[in-house]
């Protein structure tokens, strides 16, 4: 079954998550000086609903908070496969979409999915 995920909640979740990596950096005069950036780990080739439908609700969540700092990687393009396996790794859920990830310079954090 699909959960009913509320949208104002995620929103707050994720600026929760960006003021946090914002802090942390503030905080840490040796990390590189870089915005976090979102990364998105989408599909374009799923023929599941509950991945589709998850994949357009965070986009325009995304959209809606007019966040600039987000790269959408799509699993499902040959030349995202190691990326993409990296990622998985990092989550530790294989083939779930969407998935969300903080990075900033050479630190990358799992934040969440919509499972």
């Amino acid at each position: 079954p699909v959960q009913n995920i509320d949208d104002s909640k995620l929103q707050q979740d994720l600026q929760v998550q960006l003021e946090e990596e914002e802090e942390e950096d503030r905080g840490n005069e040796s990390e590189e000086e870089s915005s976090p950036v979102l990364l998105l780990l989408t599909t374009s080739l799923s023929i599941n609903r509950k991945h589709v439908a998850h994949q357009e609700r965070i986009k325009t969540i995304l959209g809606s908070n007019k966040l600039d700092q987000v790269e959408i990687v799509d699993g499902a393009d040959p030349s995202k496969k190691a990326l993409r396996n990296a990622l998985f790794q990092l989550s530790g859920h294989r083939a779930v979409y969407p998935q969300l990830f903080v990075s900033r310079g050479s630190k990358l954090r799992f934040v969440g999915d919509m499972e």
